[in-house]
C-alpha cells in the first residue's frame, strides 16, 4: 500500500498527472514502485517491527467493525483490509474525489484542512486541472507575484511544464511549498465578481510605454478628491457584498467560494519551498527557503541564471532605465568629438606607423593604396612599391608609407537613420517606377543615361520580383497593394507567354523593353536563371494576401517553378550579369525557397500533390549543395569563380526560410559578413575615413575588385548589410549567439553584440550611407569610394526597395527587443539584511562573475523593507530603528528620515507613464495602523542626484 500511495505521489510531482492519465506518468509510477519494491525487501526486518507496532491499532479496527455491525471477525478482517488497499488506492490511481486524494494533496505540500484542494476532472487528459479554493488563509502558497506574459491555455501532462502558447494575458503566479511555480488567470479568479468591470478596463493589453518627457518641476500638491475617495470606497462596498452573496452556509467569512479554475502552467522550480515570486518584464523571478535565486524566462520556462544569495531580511529587483530621461541625453556632438578623440588616440597608439619605419614594416594586408598604377609614379609620389603575387585579394602595389589600414567599427548606440517623412520620400520615389506606363512593368531606374551602364530604363526580371516583393512588405493591406500588384501579375503572365527573339527560354530573359514588355535584343548576359524563383516567391506572397487569385497565380508559379526543379544546375550569369558558372550561391539559396514554398503552395492552392513531390525532392538536392559553398574558416563564397560577393548577403536576406540553414546568427552568416566588413573597410578611401574618425559603419561594394564605374559603394548592398544586421538584432533578443559567432561580431562591432549594439550597428551602416546623400532622399545606384559623389544609375528601384525592407527588419528587430531586452532593464537584486546595510547583486548578463557590492552606511537595526524607483534609478529602505532612508544606484547614502511612531513598510509609488507630476515617486510609508504618503516634492529636497 505503501509503495503504490509512494510510486502515485511521486508520479503526480513528476508528470502533473495522475498515474493512468498518460503513458509518461505510468512509467514514472512504475520505476517508483519497482525501487521501493526492492528497498521495502532489504528494510523487511523493519517492516516487521512496524506491523507488530501497528497491531493493536489494526487490531481496534476491526474490533470496532464487529461491534458496530455485528459481523464476523474475517470480514472485519477483510473490511478493514479493502478499506485500506483497494478503495484507497483505486481512488489515487484514478485521480478522483474524496478523503484519498486530500491525503495526496497533504503529501504534496497542500494540506487539506487549510490548502488548495485540486480536483481530478475527465479534462486531465487535456491538461486542465480545475482548483476549488477551501479557505485562503495559512494555505500551502508562500508568496504571488501578478505577470503580463505569454503562456499557454493549457498543460500536456506528457510535458510537464510544457506551455500551449496563446497571446499575452494578465496571470497570478503562485509559489508552492512543493517548490513548483503555478500559473491562474487573474480574468478567471476575477470575472465572476461585480468588481472585474471595473478593473479590466484598466489592464493594458501591451507594455506600457513611457511618456516621451518629464516634466522638470516637481509635484506641488496632493490632490484628494473626496469624489474620487468616494468612488473607491463604493467598489469596495459592491466587493464585500460579492463576497458575502456567495458564501455558503458555515464557510468562513473570506475567501469565498468560486468558481473551478484552470490551473494554466505548472513549472518545477526549486527543491525547497518558494519564498520569493517577482515577475519583471518576460522574466520570473523565484527565490527558495535556502536563499537560491532562479531567474526565468516566462514565455519558454528557460532558466537563465541560478545564484545563492547571501543571507536577507527582504529584498527587490532593480533596473536600468530603457531609454535615457531628456535631461541625461549626450549631447550629440560632445558624443561625436568623444568617438573622434577615443579613435585618434587609438591610432595614435595602436596604428599610426612612423615614415621611419620603411615600407617594410607595413603587412600587405594592411597597406593603404596610394592611387598610382606604375613604380616611377608610385615612388615620385613619395609612395611605396612592393608587387603582390599571386594577389587574390587585390591588395594595392603601391601604398604610403606612413599609414596602416585602419579597423572600422560597426558598434554604435541605436539611433532610427531616418524619419517619417524620409520614409514617405523614399515609398513616393519607389512607387513612381511601378507599374511603368501602367504596363505593369517595374522600372529599374527612370535614367536613360548614366554612365558606363547606359540607359536603365528597362524591366530587369530579378530587380522587378525583389521589389514587387518588398513593396508587399512595406504595406499593411491588400487594398494599398491590389491594383499594382494585381498589374504585375498580368504582366508577368503576358511576358512569359512569347516567343523568345534570343533563342532562349522566355523565363530566362534578363531584362524587357518599357513599355513595348518584348526581350531585351541587344548584346547581354544570358541567361539569367534566377527570375522564375523569384517571381514565383514574390507571386505566391501575393497569392497568400489575396486568396481568390490563387488558381490564376498557380499556374504562373507552376511554369516558374518546372523550369527550376530542371535547370537549377544549368549554367548562367551571376547576379551582377557579368561571369558565368554553374554554382552561384544566390541562385541556388533562393532556388530552395522557391521550390520549398512552391511544394507547399502545390498542395494547398494547386491540388498537385505531383508538382508537389517533385519540388520538394529538387529543394532537397540544392540544400545538399549548399555546404560546398562555405570555406573552412566558416565564410560563404559566392561561386569558385567569384569568391568574395556581397550578392551572398542579399541572399541571406532574401531566401531566408527561419529553417535553421544560414540563420542570422549562425558562424557560417557571421562570418561572411564580418569578411565582406573587412574587405570593403579597407577597400574604400570613404570606409578609412570615417574610421580614422571613430564614426561607425562601413559602406558595402559588390565584390572584391570590382571595376564597373570605378568600383564603389553601393547603396542597396549596404542597406542589405543593414537588414541582416537588424535580423541579428532580432535573433539576438531571442537567443544569444554562440560562443564562436559572438568572438566575431564582438571585433566587428567593437562591443558586446547585444542585440541593442547589433540594431545600433545597422543604424551606422544607414547613416554613414545617409551621409553623402545630397539632394534629400534620391538615391543614385553608386557612392564614389573616394569623393562620396552620387555616380551611376539615378533614383534606382532596388536602392529604394532595399530600404524599406531595412526599415521593416528595424521595426521588427526594435519590437523584439522592447519585449525580450532584459539584459537593458533587469541589473541585478538589492537585498536588506539583518546587519542594516544593504547588498547589490548584479546578474551575469555579459559576464560569468557574480558582483556583489555593499552599503558604506547601515541601519541601526535589520533592514524590514527596500524597494526601487526608475527612471530615477533610487532605493528606499525602513529598519527597525524606524528610519527610511534613500539610496543611490551606488548605495551611497542620499538622505535619512526619523520617524517618531514604528514604521515596518516602505514602498515608492509608481504610474506606468512614470510621471512625477501626478504622483510617481511619492514614497508610502506603513505604520502600525495607517500608511503615510510622503510627495516627491518633500523627500527629495536636498538631494544631490543627477536623476532628479
Amino acid at each position: 500500500m505503501s509503495r503504490i500511495l509512494l510510486a502515485t505521489y511521486r508520479s503526480i510531482v513528476a508528470t502533473g498527472a495522475s498515474p493512468l492519465a498518460n503513458p509518461v506518468a505510468l512509467k514514472q509510477f512504475g520505476i517508483t514502485w519497482a525501487g521501493l519494491y526492492v528497498i521495502s525487501n532489504i528494510v523487511r526486518p523493519v517492516r516487521i517491527s512496524i506491523a507488530l507496532a501497528i497491531s493493536k491499532p489494526f487490531d481496534n479496527m476491526v474490533n470496532g467493525l464487529q461491534d458496530k455491525f455485528g459481523c464476523k471477525r474475517w470480514m472485519a478482517v477483510g473490511l478493514v483490509v479493502l478499506l485500506l488497499n483497494v478503495v484507497l488506492t483505486i481512488a489515487l490511481l484514478w485521480g478522483g474525489h474524496g478523503p484519498a486524494w486530500l491525503a495526496a494533496l497533504s503529501m504534496c505540500g497542500h494540506p487539506a484542512d487549510k490548502g488548495t484542494y485540486l480536483q481530478g476532472h475527465n479534462s486531465l487528459k487535456e491538461g486542465a486541472l480545475k482548483v476549488a479554493e477551501v479557505d485562503g488563509r495559512g494555505s500551502a502558497r508562500n508568496d504571488m507575484s501578478l505577470s503580463h506574459l505569454r503562456t499557454g491555455v493549457k498543460v500536456d501532462p506528457s510535458q510537464f511544464g510544457t506551455l500551449v502558447k496563446a497571446g499575452r494575458d494578465w496571470y497570478l503566479l503562485v509559489g508552492t511549498q512543493m517548490g513548483t511555480l503555478q500559473a491562474f488567470k487573474i480574468a478567471d479568479l476575477l470575472m465572476e465578481l461585480p468588481i472585474w468591470g471595473r478593473i479590466a478596463p484598466h489592464l493594458p493589453n501591451k507594455e506600457t510605454s513611457r511618456r516621451k518627457g518629464r516634466a522638470k518641476t516637481m509635484r506641488t500638491s496632493v490632490l484628494k478628491s473626496k469624489e474620487a475617495d468616494g468612488r473607491l470606497a463604493e467598489i469596495e462596498k459592491e466587493h464585500e457584498a460579492a463576497l458575502e452573496a456567495s458564501r455558503t452556509p458555515g464557510q468562513r467569512p473570506f475567501p469565498p467560494s468560486v468558481p473551478q479554475l484552470k490551473l494554466y502552467s505548472r513549472w518545477r522550480r526549486h527543491d525547497y519551498a518558494i519564498e520569493f515570486v517577482k515577475s519583471v518584464a518576460d522574466l520570473i523571478l523565484t527565490i527558495d527557503t535556502k536563499n537560491g535565486l532562479k531567474v526565468c524566462q516566462a514565455e519558454d520556462s528557460r532558466i537563465l541564471f541560478r545564484l545563492l544569495l547571501p543571507e536577507f531580511s527582504c529584498l527587490t529587483p532593480y533596473l536600468a532605465s530603457s531609454e535615457p530621461l531628456p535631461e541625461a541625453d549626450i549631447d550629440v556632438e560632445q558624443a561625436q568629438i568623444r568617438h573622434t578623440a577615443e579613435a585618434l588616440c587609438a591610432s595614435s597608439l595602436v596604428l599610426a606607423v612612423r615614415a621611419s619605419e620603411g615600407c617594410q614594416d607595413i603587412d600587405p594586408t594592411e597597406r593603404v593604396d596610394c592611387m598610382k598604377m606604375d613604380e616611377g609614379s608610385c615612388t615620385a609620389a613619395g609612395c611605396c612599391w612592393s608587387p603582390v603575387d599571386p594577389n587574390p585579394e587585390n591588395l594595392p602595389w603601391c601604398f604610403f608609407s606612413d599609414k596602416k589600414v585602419q579597423t572600422c567599427k560597426l558598434g554604435a548606440d541605436p539611433q532610427a537613420p531616418f524619419s517619417d517623412a524620409e520614409i514617405q520620400e523614399v515609398i513616393k520615389y519607389f512607387e513612381a517606377n511601378l507599374n511603368a506606363e501602367g504596363t505593369g512593368e517595374v522600372m529599374a531606374s527612370p535614367d536613360h543615361a548614366t554612365g558606363p551602364g547606359g540607359d536603365y530604363y528597362f524591366a530587369w526580371a530579378r530587380d522587378g520580383a525583389l521589389s514587387m516583393n518588398a513593396y508587399l512588405q512595406s504595406k499593411g493591406s491588400l487594398q494599398e497593394v491590389e491594383e499594382k500588384m494585381d498589374s504585375w501579375i498580368s504582366w508577368l503572365e503576358r511576358s512569359q507567354n512569347q516567343p523568345d527573339p534570343n533563342n532562349i527560354n522566355i523565363l530566362v530573359e534578363p531584362k524587357y523593353l518599357i513599355p513595348e514588355g518584348t526581350p531585351y535584343t541587344g548584346g547581354w548576359c544570358r541567361p539569367q536563371n534566377d527570375g522564375p524563383g523569384l517571381r514565383a516567391i514574390t507571386a505566391m506572397a501575393y497569392a497568400a494576401l489575396k486568396p481568390d487569385m490563387g488558381k490564376r497565380i498557380w499556374t504562373l508559379v507552376k511554369q516558374n517553378l518546372d523550369w527550376v526543379a530542371q535547370n537549377y544546375d544549368s549554367e548562367t550569369c551571376d547576379l551582377w550579369e557579368e561571369v558565368r558558372s554553374t554554382n552561384f550561391f544566390w541562385n541556388r539559396y533562393t532556388m530552395r525557397k522557391a521550390l520549398k514554398l512552391g511544394a507547399e503552395f502545390a498542395k494547398s492552392v494547386g491540388d498537385d500533390e505531383g508538382s508537389a513531390a517533385m519540388y520538394s525532392s529538387h529543394a532537397d538536392s540544392i540544400s545538399k549543395l549548399l555546404s560546398s559553398h562555405v570555406d573552412s574558416d566558416g565564410f560563404v563564397f559566392e561561386s569558385t569563380n567569384r569568391r568574395k560577393d556581397t550578392a551572398v548577403i542579399e541572399a541571406f536576406n532574401v531566401a531566408d526560410m527561419d529553417d535553421g540553414v544560414f540563420s542570422p546568427l549562425s558562424k557560417e552568416v557571421v562570418t561572411t559578413l564580418s569578411g565582406l566588413s573587412q574587405l570593403f573597410c579597407r577597400s574604400y578611401a570613404l570606409n578609412q575615413e570615417a574610421a580614422s574618425k571613430g564614426t561607425p559603419g562601413v559602406l558595402f561594394g559588390r565584390y572584391e575588385g570590382d571595376s564597373y564605374a570605378g568600383g564603389n559603394p553601393w547603396v542597396l548592398l549596404t542597406a542589405s548589410a543593414s537588414t541582416l544586421l537588424y535580423r541579428q538584432a532580432a535573433a539576438a533578443a531571442h537567443t544569444p549567439p554562440a560562443a564562436e559567432a559572438k568572438q566575431l561580431l564582438s571585433d566587428l562591432l567593437g562591443r558586446e553584440p547585444t542585440p541593442q549594439n547589433l540594431l545600433g550597428a545597422g543604424d551606422a551602416l544607414l547613416l554613414l550611407m545617409k551621409k553623402y546623400l545630397s539632394n534629400g532622399m534620391r538615391m543614385n545606384e553608386q557612392i564614389d569610394r573616394n569623393t562620396g559623389e552620387l555616380k551611376s544609375a539615378q533614383d534606382l528601384t532596388w536602392n529604394y526597395s532595399n530600404i524599406l525592407k531595412a526599415m521593416n527588419a528595424r521595426k521588427a528587430a526594435a519590437d523584439m527587443l522592447k519585449k525580450t531586452d532584459h539584459s537593458a532593464r533587469l541589473l541585478g537584486m538589492t537585498l536588506g539584511n539583518s546587519r542594516g546595510t544593504l547588498e547589490m547583486v548584479e546578474l551575469p548578463w555579459s559576464t560569468p562573475d557574480v558582483e556583489v557590492f555593499s552599503s558604506q552606511a547601515s541601519h541601526a537595526g535589520p533592514v524590514l523593507q527596500v524597494d526601487y524607483l526608475l527612471p530615477f534609478e533610487i532605493f528606499v529602505s525602513v529598519g527597525e530603528d524606524d528610519t527610511v532612508r534613500f539610496w543611490s544606484s551606488a548605495l551611497q547614502l542620499l538622505r535619512e528620515v526619523f520617524f517618531p511612531q514604528p514604521c515596518s513598510t516602505v514602498a515608492f509609488l509608481r504610474l506606468p507613464d512614470m510621471d512625477s507630476n501626478a504622483g510617481h515617486g511619492d514614497v508610502l510609508v506603513g505604520f502600525a495602523a495607517h500608511v503615510e504618503r510622503v510627495p516627491m516634492e518633500v523627500w527629495a529636497r536636498g538631494v544631490k542626484h543627477e536623476r532628479l
